[in-house]
């Protein structure tokens, strides 16, 4: 049973990566031209149907920069590691240039996966183990042949989410952990409107608690943690700036949109900026939740 909450034009979708990224992405839509936002009342899980997801030459875009790969630091990284035992074999799906492996031990076996061929091309230089390997092909002749498996800001981009899980979950040794972290649409981000990288092509799906703990009872997974991040540094001005918005647009009950091309818009983002400065005073973002939310699961013994 699923529930319409919003609907998108593909039209204005690229519209806004035009003006963000100077690039066409208009040939991903086909004869698409609107996009229902809508919730599954049974798992909790937000997503755009029908579900379109970026190919290569748009990942391309994104990469134009390098800084879509650049990963060091990212809160995933550092809880995860102290999971993984100093013999463990990992396979890290949605790789991107390998940067998790530094937060490994040297007696790890490490074992990327990615479809990017930017991605690739980075690992390379930074000397990562590092395929370009489909999951569901890669499983074929390596199951259960690893400890932990990641997925590391990946299931968001999944079109066939129960083939890809079911592959990934195959690579697990009985007992092994799945550590699966993605954008947490409970938090703050679920209130940004003109927010492109969580609209398609990019993001198709939207997780947040409730979902994933469904999809690891779905595949019959042990939910060891879960861990919502605060707000970093790096985002807090952004929290200030969103939540100062959303109050305005209660006040004013103006209705949210995840695209907003509307002027009123432009005006209340001028003020919550300015109010935004006097709000950060408060500290209140210490008491929110940030971008993302991580999983730890254990796949049965038998």
């Amino acid at each position: 049973i699923k529930s319409r909450i919003e609907s998108v034009r593909t039209i204005d979708i690229s519209n806004l990566y035009r003006r963000v990224y100077k690039k066409d992405i208009g040939y991903i839509w086909k004869s698409v031209e609107r996009l229902e936002y809508v919730l599954c009342q049974k798992c909790g899980l937000r997503f755009f149907d029908p579900i379109i997801s970026g190919d290569d030459g748009f990942y391309n875009i994104l990469l134009k920069d390098e800084w879509y790969y650049l990963h060091e630091g990212k809160t995933e990284y550092d809880y995860s590691r102290k999971f993984i035992e100093e013999d463990d074999r990992v396979l890290d799906i949605g790789a991107g240039r390998g940067a998790f492996r530094h937060y490994l031990s040297e007696k790890n076996y490490y074992q990327g996966l990615d479809l990017s061929s930017k991605a690739i091309e980075l690992a390379k230089k930074d000397g990562a183990n590092v395929l370009p390997i489909p999951i569901e092909e890669f499983s074929e002749e390596n199951k259960e042949r690893f400890d932990v498996v990641s997925i590391f800001q990946v299931i968001e981009h999944i079109s066939s989410l129960d083939k890809f899980m079911c592959s990934a979950i195959d690579c697990i040794v009985k007992g092994g952990l799945l550590i699966v972290a993605t954008p947490d649409n409970d938090g703050f981000i679920k209130y940004v409107s003109n927010f492109c990288l969580n609209l398609p092509p990019h993001h198709t799906l939207h997780w947040n608690e409730r979902s994933l703990r469904s999809m690891a009872e779905k595949y019959n997974l042990e939910v060891l943690d879960i861990y919502r991040e605060p707000v970093s540094s790096v985002h807090r001005q952004w929290w200030y700036n969103t939540m100062s918005t959303t109050y305005l647009n209660r006040l004013l009950r103006r209705d949210f949109r995840m695209i907003d091309y509307r002027f009123t818009y432009k005006i209340v983002r001028l003020v919550a900026k300015i109010l935004a400065q006097f709000y950060k005073l408060s500290g209140e973002h210490k008491k929110s939740f940030g971008q993302s939310i991580i999983m730890v699961c254990r796949k049965p013994d038998v």
